[in-house]
């Protein structure tokens, strides 16, 4: 019974390994490694903003502790708050946003920001200094870069139209505060139109009219490159494009954007604005690895004119290209990160099955064992029978003999003789069987006391019974111990120790040890075996530990013991 319990809690555990290691197998390829969940919260979709989102997402797939997830709001403010406030209630470790606006995005990225969230902006900062780093270019400086760019451009001055950004975003108010003073270190030049960004993109026929009636315009300087060339496709259908300089700010890469529509002489000139989403995601890596990191960090800026702006794009180009190989590198590794998964789990599966195979294995083994030793025990007794059977057998035949000697010599039956040969001969049995008693008494002189009291329950009397029946079966088991009895008995090991305690006066360890030792001592009387195979045989792992007990308890060793023939 023991033996197949042990088998079925061996099972369960194997298969509840097993579907450990699977699980493990599919959640991850490196399991050593905490995943960082980064929540990016973007603020609007644009050129330039397809263009940092690339860079964060493919810097990101080089860190695989990283776990980012991206959220666009559209422009709308309210939107990304909702966004904010979804990181935050998701615990991410790590916020990684650029805002629409900076006054309502203060407060909730305030909040991020105590939750204790490391909060990293980009490109666009709030009202608050709560807020673990900044990275992006000075919106100030990029300015400054246009006007003093085109005091040297223009020495004589000229009148410009300037098309900006709203005043609710950081981008807007500085580039605007930083080309008043670029452009000052000039007095020829004045702003003599000033054009807000929603006039250029939702009422084109207003600006239409206003380019037209602006004959004298000398330059447009437009905060973002798509609004210059909004601007010059509208000035050109006056045929005023060729007379204005038009200058933005982004110089992105790609088809019909910055750079291109600088080398297409779309635009005259483009204050390049990088997006600093690669470097967003290193900066969030020295973050959260505890490395060395500043607060504030500045993106440098460069202006792209003709000249230098075909070498721009082609160096662009060449890094596109070389991002296209590492996204299908990325994609490959992906592939060979399920593969491996898959190999792993299946080498799981097979180890989960040898490793049954060997429970069985070892299960079978111990079953034929234990057969072996139920069918020798068997063999004894039958033998054991068969003597008792041979003796009665040369009983009767002596009874007979007896008989016939008195009918033959006619004398009287010697009656005297008859009973001596009897009552030898029951003695004989009565030693035997008494011998057998000592041999499978399994109760302590305490345990025969408790049984004998009439005041004890009957389900007390039934739980000592169990005791002792499952103690006498496996005492001679050396690994035998009381969670086993706990197991058979179904009680809790304190319900066990406090009930026995109760009953018995004395503790299941020392119940089971006085059975033993009990056993130990008709065996010492009654053969000739050694003391280690004593020892072995009443369930002790080793001679010397049992001749230490058996000393304890009796004080003489088993030697002296057997010698004294108590």
């Amino acid at each position: 019974m023991k033996g197949v319990k042990d088998m079925r809690y061996l099972l369960v555990t194997l298969i509840a390994i097993g579907v450990f290691t699977s699980c493990t197998s599919t959640t991850g390829e490196n399991t050593s490694v905490d995943t960082i969940k980064v929540g990016f919260s973007q603020c609007c979709d644009d050129g330039w903003r397809d263009i940092m989102n690339q860079e964060v997402k493919r810097e990101s797939s080089l860190h695989p502790e990283l776990s980012l997830t991206l959220r666009t709001s559209a422009n709308n403010s309210e939107l990304q708050i909702q966004h904010i406030e979804e990181f935050i209630e998701e615990k991410v470790d790590v916020l990684l946003v650029s805002p629409n606006e900076s006054a309502p995005l203060t407060p909730v990225i305030e909040k991020a920001y105590n939750a204790g969230i490391q909060v990293v902006l980009i490109d666009r900062k709030i009202e608050s200094n709560l807020y673990t780093a900044y990275i992006g270019a000075d919106n100030f400086e990029i300015g400054r870069t246009a006007g003093t760019y085109l005091s040297g451009k223009f020495p004589e001055g000229g009148k410009i139209m300037t098309i900006e950004l709203p005043e609710t975003i950081s981008p807007g108010v500085e580039r605007a505060r930083g080309f008043v003073e670029g452009i000052s270190e000039n007095p020829g030049f004045i702003i003599d139109q000033f054009v807000r960004d929603h006039t250029v993109i939702n009422m084109p026929d207003s600006f239409r009219r206003l380019v037209s009636e602006s004959q004298d315009i000398d330059i447009v300087f437009s905060h973002t490159d798509y609004l210059a060339e909004v601007a010059h496709s509208i000035a050109r259908e006056t045929d005023l494009a060729d007379s204005i300089f038009f200058i933005g700010i982004d110089g992105i890469p790609g088809t019909g954007r910055g750079i291109e529509a600088v080398e297409d002489g779309i635009l005259n000139a483009s204050v390049l604005y990088p997006t600093g989403g690669d470097e967003a995601v290193r900066l969030i890596v020295a973050i959260v690895q505890g490395l060395p990191y500043q607060k504030e960090n500045t993106l440098e800026t460069i202006v792209i004119e003709p000249g230098n702006a075909v070498i721009l794009s082609n160096q662009m180009k060449r890094v596109s290209k070389l991002q296209e190989m590492i996204d299908e590198e990325v994609e490959r590794l992906d592939r060979l990160r399920v593969n491996y998964q898959s190999q792993r789990l299946l080498i799981s599966i097979l180890l989960i099955a040898l490793l049954i195979g060997l429970v069985l294995a070892v299960s079978l083994i111990r079953s034929l064992w234990s057969k072996q030793r139920a069918y020798t025990s068997l063999r004894e007794k039958n033998q054991e029978i068969l003597e008792n059977q041979k003796q009665l057998h040369k009983l009767a035949e002596q009874l007979d003999e007896a008989d016939e000697i008195a009918f033959n010599e006619d004398k009287p039956f010697d009656v005297t003789f008859f009973i001596t040969r009897i009552r030898e001969m029951l003695q004989e049995r009565k030693n035997d069987v008494q011998n057998a008693v000592k041999s499978n008494e399994i109760v302590s002189d305490q345990l025969s006391e408790v049984l004998k009291r009439e005041d004890l329950p009957p389900e007390d009397l039934d739980f000592l019974r169990r005791i002792a029946d499952y103690v006498e079966t496996h005492y001679e088991d050396s690994t035998f111990k009381a969670t086993d009895l706990c197991q058979e008995l179904g009680v809790s090991r304190s319900h066990l120790y406090r009930k026995v305690k109760e009953l018995l006066n004395e503790g299941v360890t020392s119940y089971v040890e006085s059975v033993r030792l009990r056993k130990a001592q008709f065996l010492l009387r009654q053969t000739d075996k050694s003391i280690a195979d004593i020892a072995y045989a009443v369930g002790y792992s080793t001679p010397e530990y049992f001749a230490k007990v058996f000393k304890s308890r009796f004080h003489t060793s088993p030697t002296g013991f057997r010698e004294n023939k108590h």
